[in-house]
């Protein structure tokens, strides 16, 4: 019997903690789910004792803080001081519009329902962040992150005698974010092949890289140059809190001939009849014919790609003395 005492001490220990046991209980029905995004504005109604949950959507990487509206009937500004919002993070099990149901969350405080028509909780998402205040605003205090969502936010009275027909006055929430004043350049560059280029943004050289450059919100300029490949230069539009995409065709850059001939020359570029004094042509061996009067000259060369190239020809009369 001496050696189940520490076996079943050990046993207790390793077991999993319930979340009923380090968190905070709310009971109520979810009416609503509210999802936090930079294209909208969500808006529900619900009643004292009613939860509310808030959500962040995919894109959470711009945003630096939440801000919650709460419109206040006369009902409940009439009874100065008897209201509270409370605010839970971390909640579990993920909020569900079922029904009544048991939540538990961390609380991140209670703030007293002013007798205004309007209260604001700013809940900031970075350190350092500076969030625009009015006097009607409360400063979240506590450090929430975006792994903390979704919260629950509910009104419960903190006085007793509260009239039955308060519980049936509607509040009004809105949410919305506050993003940072940054943007993401997805930026897709198509080559015809594998020649090296050099990406400019700003002036900046960068490595090309799929997940995307992160900048300010304003103009910027893109560039490419290559010795393969046409140069390019694109001016970009970032807008605050959204990914821009951006792609970009790289063109080959085509070989190209130009000729300086006496007047009266004729070209022949591999068998055919030259018109102009500068052309385009492929990559490979090409042959020149130059026929002028009863004189005539041939020559073979290789263009690479990419290069031009400019052929001369010369004729002199050279005098030497016997």
């Amino acid at each position: 019997m001496k050696s189940v005492f520490p076996i079943l001490l050990i046993l207790i220990l390793s077991l999993p903690v319930s979340p009923a046991l380090t968190a905070d209980a709310v009971r109520g029905s979810v009416v609503d789910i509210l999802e936090v995004r930079a294209d909208k504005q969500p808006e529900a109604s619900f009643t004292i004792e009613e939860l509310v949950s808030l959500d962040l959507g995919a894109n959470t990487e711009f945003i630096t803080g939440v801000e919650i509206e709460l419109s206040i009937p006369e009902e409940l500004r009439r009874l100065r001081d008897s209201f509270a919002v409370y605010l839970y993070r971390r909640v579990d099990p993920r909020p569900e519009t079922t029904g009544m149901r048991r939540y538990f969350g961390e609380s991140l405080n209670y703030y007293i329902v002013p007798a205004a028509r309007k209260m604001y909780i700013q809940i900031p998402l970075r350190k350092d962040t500076e969030l625009p205040r009015n006097p009607e605003t409360v400063l979240l205090r506590n450090q929430v992150t975006v792994e903390d969502f979704p919260l629950i936010l509910t009104v419960l009275p903190i006085m007793k005698g509260i009239p039955s027909d308060i519980y049936s006055a509607p509040l009004k929430i809105k949410a919305y974010p506050y993003l940072a004043a940054e943007g993401i350049l997805d930026l897709t560059v198509t080559a015809p092949d594998e020649h090296p280029y050099t990406l400019r943004i700003d002036g900046r050289e960068l490595e090309y890289r799929e997940k995307g450059y992160l900048l300010s919100e304003g103009i910027h300029e893109v560039s490419i140059e290559s010795s393969a490949y046409m140069p390019v230069k694109r001016s970009v539009s970032i807008t605050r809190g959204t990914r821009t995409g951006q792609n970009i065709v790289l063109e080959k850059k085509e070989p190209r001939i130009n000729f300086e001939t006496p007047e009266g020359t004729l070209i022949f570029l591999d068998g055919q009849r030259v018109s102009g004094a500068s052309l385009k042509v492929e990559e490979g061996v090409h042959t020149v014919v130059f026929k002028l009067g009863d004189y005539s000259m041939t020559r073979e060369f290789e263009v690479l790609g990419g290069k031009t190239y400019t052929i001369t020809l010369f004729l002199d009369v050279f005098v030497k003395e016997n």
